[in-house]
């Protein structure tokens, strides 16, 4: 293989495992450690990845870079539009505002703003999460053609907390309500600890990005959740002003 490619594998298992330490990813890629460690440092020198904070030992994470190149392949969204808009939301509501992208049947989060709480949510950047128990999948999804909803819907649907859904046919009736609304609502489905509310970004192509609003599940009340939503709503349609003209 190539050295551009062991670099490409390398970024993507990064990307997959983060953080995640040169041994771990070795094992994980069946390459050398010594070939691996080659090309993290040089990742590491271009800024395509970075040490995570509070390791004791070196573990890897991507930088905002490699995600934002990744993304430019999906929703051509202007940068500086998006990123005003999250840091408004939070510091409306003061909790972290996730932008996330489809990635095949995941969802990635590639920016964040997050909370100035002590106690916050913490998703690092280019973690994949399910689509079905998240309340940007769940967005997404409602937005997708009725083709690409039940192609989601008709497979194994793991269960994560006893709140996810796993029901095809609940999971599509969810559905059905997100489209009605604008929004979607995340109750503990992923993670117990957390709950959110999320708005899918129109774009030419369709939506394939969305905002979110993330927060510890003890610290959001159903009144915030009413309010967060319709306000995502309006949040996203400026976007899509701003950057569909």
């Amino acid at each position: 293989m190539s050295a551009i490619g062991t670099a490409i594998r390398v970024l993507e298992g990064v990307a997959a495992h983060q953080p995640v330490g040169v041994g771990e990813l070795a094992r994980r890629l069946k390459i050398p450690k010594s070939t691996v460690q080659r090309a993290l440092n040089e990742l590491a020198d271009v800024s395509w990845i970075e040490p995570a904070a509070g390791s004791a030992t070196t573990r890897w994470v991507v930088t905002t870079r490699a995600l934002a190149v990744a993304a430019q392949g999906g929703p051509q969204l202007r940068t500086e539009n998006v990123r005003r808009a999250m840091v408004a939301l939070r510091d409306e509501f003061n909790e972290n505002v996730h932008l996330t992208v489809r990635h095949g049947d995941v969802i990635v989060i590639v920016d964040k703003v997050e909370s100035t709480h002590g106690v916050r949510v913490y998703d690092p950047l280019g973690i994949p999460v399910p689509m079905h128990a998240s309340s940007s999948g769940k967005a997404l999804l409602a937005a997708a053609t009725p083709e690409d909803r039940a192609a989601y819907v008709d497979r194994a649907l793991e269960q994560f907390t006893d709140r996810t859904l796993v029901d095809p046919d609940a999971l599509l009736e969810e559905l059905d309500g997100i489209r009605e609304r604008g929004y979607s609502i995340n109750t503990g489905e992923w993670r117990a600890s957390v709950s959110g509310v999320a708005a899918a970004i129109p774009t030419r192509g369709g939506p394939e990005a969305a905002l979110a609003i993330a927060a510890p599940t003890e610290r959001i009340t159903a009144e915030q959740i009413a309010s967060m939503g319709p306000r995502l709503l309006e949040v996203v349609a400026d976007i899509a002003r701003w950057d569909l003209g």
